[in-house]
């Protein structure tokens, strides 16, 4: 149905794109000091899009913006490892703010991006 639709807007002289939204990556450390030398590459549909570094120390958790559309694959890459990896967690955030993927240190499993209508 999709490639339908595509097809009639393009013949229509349109042309249709999928919108893209903010979406966040939540970097938290459970003592308070930051990820320690740990960090960590989002992807989006396979693509580098950022690479998430330890929150500010003192600093519980830090947010860091990056954009996706609806069905695109959200996942992380190349962790880099710091000390007292036990302590690092993060969140992926879709456009409405819901969480979409959490875990902790060596985690990559992600989600699929979501934007608000």
């Amino acid at each position: 149905m999709k490639k339908i639709f595509t097809l009639l807007l393009t013949f229509l002289g349109m042309t249709y794109a999928n919108a893209q939204c903010n979406h966040t990556f939540r970097m938290a450390d459970s003592y308070g000091d930051g990820w320690n030398g740990s960090s960590v590459d989002v992807t989006v549909n396979g693509t580098a899009v950022l690479t998430a570094q330890e929150p500010v120390s003192g600093d519980p958790a830090e947010d860091v913006s990056f954009s996706a559309s609806t069905g695109d694959a959200i996942a992380l890459a190349n962790w880099a490892t710091g000390s007292w990896t036990g302590e690092v967690s993060w969140e992926i955030l879709d456009g409405a703010g819901a969480v979409i993927a959490s875990g902790v240190h060596g985690d990559v499993a992600g989600g699929a991006g979501n934007c608000p209508s």
